[in-house]
């Protein structure tokens, strides 16, 4: 919303509308959702610099990727085995949003992470805001494909407005197809 909601505009003559409370709290419901949802993308991030994220490394590095592109798209690595979520519960999410936000499912015995061995990617808006998050298992590819998963979460935040990539795309040099 912007600032001046609520506010006269003199020069059309025109009132801008003023958000309701429920506009307000869908609103601050969904930015606790993009505050997770990038809190993971992070998190993800700072996995696939670890021990337990070489081989999603090596798979990327393997795959052309250089340090820098990794970087540039913020790629990362889900471990599983609850890490994420006990991570997100620690910085004060609740099992709930992790759900909302795709990054959590039910389990026989409880909540899990929803990706596990996975190369990670965030799915931003045209902000550049995390709106979602999508991977590529690393599993074998002979019995899993290799399947990617996209989207999780995002189509509760704002996935209409989501522009996979297309902020970098859009920077002046940025190469153009033709």
């Amino acid at each position: 919303r912007s600032k001046f909601a609520g506010q006269r505009d003199d020069r059309a003559g025109l009132e801008l509308p003023r958000a309701t409370p429920q506009e307000r709290e869908v609103e601050k419901h969904q930015a606790r959702l993009r505050e997770i949802l990038e809190a993971a993308a992070a998190w993800f991030e700072a996995q696939l610099k670890t021990p337990a994220g070489r081989a999603a490394h090596t798979y990327l590095i393997g795959r052309g990727l250089t340090p820098e592109t990794i970087a540039r798209f913020r790629l990362g690595f889900a471990p599983g085995h609850g890490a994420l979520r006990k991570a997100m519960l620690q910085a004060g999410a609740s099992d709930a949003l992790l759900a909302e936000a795709g990054l959590a499912k039910p389990g026989e015995s409880g909540p899990r992470d929803a990706s596990y061995d996975r190369v990670m990617f965030p799915i931003t808006d045209r902000r550049g805001r995390v709106i979602g998050v999508g991977g590529r298992s690393l599993m074998d590819e002979r019995t899993h494909h290799g399947a990617y998963l996209g989207g999780e979460g995002a189509d509760r935040v704002a996935l209409p407005d989501a522009a996979h990539a297309v902020l970098l795309a859009a920077q002046p040099g940025a190469p153009r197809s033709r």
